[in-house]
């Protein structure tokens, strides 16, 4: 199993209430602006919904030494809402 980082783990919130709030932000506009040139068509819309037409480009990053997942967690919680088997491409490192 692999961890978010700590820093997102605030006020007691669960790992799930994360990829909860995750979600949430991204489906704000401009929530994907962040990821132009990174090999992304996401741009202004929102994160959501460009990962729904697109679905995710670029690895999601996770440190095997420490198991943890420090960027990639509004994709992942995209991505899962959208449709949780379909695989997320994952570079270890």
């Amino acid at each position: 199993m692999f961890l978010v980082d700590p820093s997102e783990l605030k006020d007691g919130s669960t790992v799930d209430d994360v990829y909860a709030r995750k979600l949430k932000e991204s489906k704000k506009t401009g929530s994907g602006e962040h990821l132009i040139g990174r090999n992304y068509g996401y741009g202004q819309n929102p994160l959501f919904y460009s990962i729904r037409t697109y679905w995710i480009k670029e690895p999601i990053v996770v440190h095997i030494s420490d198991r943890l997942i420090y960027d990639g967690l509004h994709r992942i919680a995209c991505a899962y809402n959208i449709d949780k088997d379909k695989l997320i491409p994952v570079l270890y490192i």
